[in-house]
């Protein structure tokens, strides 16, 4: 079997011929992703059942490693998208606490409300800094508590440099369970 993998070209002879070896799949649920093989030079040793079976064993460890990095980085690429889109976005994103404390905002949010930095952002108190009305922040903690969500709900928020602006906030609350709360309509 080797010998026709060589000659097919889909393995490489580097070395001496071995005089015997052993191969498992690397398998990640029902794919192939690779083979784990090993060989032996020594014509008094042969590969038995139990070294198959050792082989399988970290071939099946070996598969979950590998398909966990493969996890890790296809999850590492999909928060590097969501962030760029959050980071480019032209209208202001947060997350911030019910009781008005931001915990996180994205550059438009900063430039809308004419402060410096996101450090800045995340020392304001929203009630008496950003909401004209801070009274309008209990409403809002009110209406999140009954539906859990905002939509399109209209308030006054004050700039850094004083200037009155209206701002449209939707959202709905952030949560580390499994399945995504839907946020937007």
């Amino acid at each position: 079997m080797f010998e026709e993998l060589v000659k097919r070209g889909e393995v490489e002879l580097i070395g001496a011929p071995s005089l015997d070896w052993l191969g498992v799949p690397l398998k990640s649920g029902a794919s192939c992703i690779g083979a784990l093989v090993v060989q032996c030079y020594n014509e008094n040793a042969r590969f038995a059942e139990r070294d198959r079976e050792i082989l399988k064993f970290v071939s099946q460890q070996l598969a979950a490693a590998i398909e966990h990095k493969r996890y890790e980085e296809a999850l590492r690429r999909s928060e590097a998208r969501s962030r760029s889109l959050i980071l480019s976005a032209v209208f202001g994103i947060c997350r911030c606490t019910v009781s008005g404390k931001f915990l996180d905002v994205n550059p438009a949010l900063i430039a809308m409300l004419g402060h410096g930095s996101v450090e800045d952002m995340l020392q304001l108190d929203a009630r008496s800094e950003v909401f004209v009305k801070p009274r309008e922040l209990d409403r809002l903690a009110d209406e999140y508590r009954r539906n859990g969500t905002l939509n399109g709900v209209e308030v006054q928020w004050r700039r850094k440099d004083g200037r009155i602006i209206i701002v449209r906030l939707s959202g709905c609350a952030a949560t580390a369970s499994d399945e995504p709360k839907k946020c937007w309509n």
